[in-house]
């Protein structure tokens, strides 16, 4: 074919889509996006990210005024019908996640978005075309076609088609357009309703001089009068959700004089400007299968959960971000198509976990019932309320434990922290750049046989060991500044892992005689996917 073809098309220019530019304009792959709206969409949606976020916008170079203006909570607290708190999902956390970063994060999503799109347009094999709408996709043997419609912003603030039109072509194709996907449509793929929706409206506000500090912290409370939430959204917005309750009218609900009168036990007119009220609802749905050919879908398109665990976008990252070492294997000619086809086998158990975790907390928060709630706070405040499940990892896919071993951390995060390595200070991936990483407090490199050792070779794999006592670090040996990898390997009970580019653990290992049947088991499935 004597026309242009890129690596990758990206449909959708929300937090995934572009994340995926810049993912794979990082990596010089040639990508291009297309975003139906001329502009950015100014105002918030995701308030609060985690530290595997923080890791993964941190290893594109993200910063700037999105990096300024963040919180770091220590709390989010729950609260029952009379204000006693109920829990506190940040109790008991350390200050520093194994991702290097505190586990809680609030950000304002627009100047989120504004920082990932600095890191595609500086990316010189990546393109954002905004005001263009995808309105055909054909696939083909080896690459697919896409036409898609200028588009431009009316007086009315809508969007109408120009009459200009352009056709791109690529060998892969990410829908990553939203809840309502064209993409997916596309493709003919369901997405099954999960069985728990609920209405909230939304008052998210700038601050003003006179609002600062009135809102310090992240809370719910479970009041079966009206449920609501409020936090801040970094340094310079807050945000409330009211639950929309059944005897509502909700043309009322939208009047300005509403939402001031919601917000009055916290905020006066003159300490925000409201800058969003809107209603919304809130589901929770799933897809089956997230890659037809060369389409892939991602974020909103093939999963929606309820906000209250702040996971909905994270899980968006997630995907793309799976997806990119991939793709990048793929497109470098070392790994065949089949290697997608552990997409969905990854990410959809991973994703169904997290749904099923926020529908829990939010059917807490939402009992309208008032003995039913008061039943549930006596059982909160009694510590009979049932544990706290930790979020999911990976049991499937490009894993050691899913060929049948015992690994008890394989499919979890890989640690990282800030270190300091030949008298320089930072984080790992800053010092020793991302990719393949074996992380380790023994020495497992030396004595490697030379066929095991061409293989990491061959992955760029990158090794780096913990110091076992700061004061004696040896020659090579890394110090532990935040106390991340002796915490991490102290209560796994292993000594070195092995990390995917994902920075999920493929496998790990107690003895170097280990290590060497994880090497094998990651070269034997990656042989598979040639």
């Amino acid at each position: 074919m004597a026309e242009e073809i890129h690596s990758v098309l990206v449909v959708g220019g929300g937090p995934v889509g572009l994340a995926m530019a810049a993912m794979l304009g990082k990596a010089r792959h040639k990508v291009a996006l297309f975003e139906r709206w001329p502009t950015r969409y100014g105002l918030p949606r995701v308030g609060g990210i985690d530290a595997e976020m923080m890791r993964i916008f941190h290893s594109l170079g993200m910063g700037g005024h999105w990096f300024d203006d963040m919180i770091y909570p220590r709390s989010y607290s729950w609260h029952g019908i009379n204000g006693e708190e109920l829990q506190d999902l940040r109790r008991g956390r350390p200050e520093v996640e194994v991702s290097g970063w505190p586990g809680f994060v609030l950000q304002y999503q627009p100047y989120l978005e504004d920082e990932l799109a600095k890191v595609v347009e500086s990316s010189p094999t990546a393109e954002l075309n905004r005001g263009w709408e995808v309105i055909e996709i054909r696939q083909h043997s080896d690459h697919l076609e896409l036409k898609a419609r200028e588009m431009k912003l009316t007086a009315a603030g809508e969007i109408a088609p120009t009459g200009a039109t352009r056709v791109a072509r690529g060998r892969f194709l990410v829908g990553a357009d939203g809840a309502n996907s064209f993409v997916r449509s596309i493709v003919g793929q369901p997405i099954e309703d999960l069985g728990l929706t609920t209405r909230w409206f939304h008052v998210d506000s700038r601050i003003n001089a006179a609002g600062r500090g009135k809102i310090t912290r992240v809370a719910q409370y479970c009041e079966p009068s009206r449920p609501y939430m409020c936090m801040p959204m970094g340094k310079s917005h807050y945000r409330f959700e009211f639950m929309v309750m059944p005897e509502d009218d909700e043309a009322e609900l939208l009047k300005p004089e509403t939402a001031w009168h919601f917000m009055e036990p916290w905020l006066r007119q003159g300490d925000v400007e409201i800058v969003r009220h809107m209603i919304y609802s809130v589901a929770c749905r799933l897809a089956g299968n997230w890659r037809h050919g060369r389409i892939l879908l991602a974020g909103d398109a093939v999963h929606q959960m309820p906000p209250k665990l702040g996971q909905g976008m994270c899980s968006g990252i997630r995907d793309v971000f799976n997806l990119a070492w991939k793709f990048d294997r793929i497109l470098n000619g070392k790994a065949g198509l089949s290697l997608l086809d552990t997409y969905t086998a990854e990410r959809l158990p991973h994703v169904r976990d997290l749904i099923e975790l926020s529908a829990h907390h939010t059917r807490l928060v939402c009992e309208i019932d008032p003995e039913r709630a008061r039943a549930r706070d006596e059982m909160y405040l009694a510590g009979r309320a049932p544990a706290l499940k930790p979020l999911p990892w990976l049991r499937d896919g490009i894993v050691y434990g899913s060929s049948g071993s015992a690994d008890r951390v394989a499919g979890r995060l890989g640690p990282q922290g800030r270190i300091s390595l030949n008298g320089v200070a930072g984080f790992a991936d800053d010092l020793m750049g991302t990719g393949w990483s074996v992380v380790t407090m023994k020495d497992v490199q030396t004595n490697l046989r030379a066929d095991r050792r061409i293989f990491l070779e061959s992955l760029q794999t990158r090794f780096l060991r913990i110091a076992r006592n700061a004061s004696k670090a040896g020659r090579g040996e890394a110090i532990d500044l935040d106390g991340v990898y002796g915490r991490f390997f102290g209560e796994a009970g292993v000594e070195s892992v092995l990390v995917r580019p994902d920075f999920y653990i493929f496998g790990s290992a107690g003895s170097a005689q280990e290590f060497d049947g994880v090497v094998d088991d990651l070269h034997h499935q990656l042989v598979e996917h040639q």
